[in-house]
């Protein structure tokens, strides 16, 4: 019976960790992100197109240069937080 037990808390440490491990690709690829690149942030409820303005690998969030936000006027220069985005697509330059 005890060695089930550790079986499945060895079972639910891996899966932790296979998890933990996801996510970090994902800032791995907003890392590569380089300035004056243009992007389209999908940010779950709201979507970002911009270019990146700084992109701080020890940072939280991710400077964009705002093109195309219902919320804020194009130009301005925003921060996202790294956490928040979901998906970054590559544009072409305009």
């Amino acid at each position: 019976m005890r060695r089930r037990i550790y079986l499945l808390l060895v079972l639910v440490w891996l899966l932790f960790l296979a998890g933990w491990s996801e996510g970090s690709e994902e800032v791995r690829d907003i890392s590569n992100l380089r300035d004056g690149q243009f992007v389209l942030l999908d940010c779950g409820e709201r979507t970002l197109q911009g270019t990146v303005a700084n992109n701080a690998p020890d940072f939280v969030c991710l400077k964009v240069r705002v093109d195309s936000w219902n919320e804020v006027p194009a130009g301005e220069t925003i921060l996202v937080f790294k956490r928040l985005i979901k998906k970054v697509q590559m544009q072409p330059a305009p």
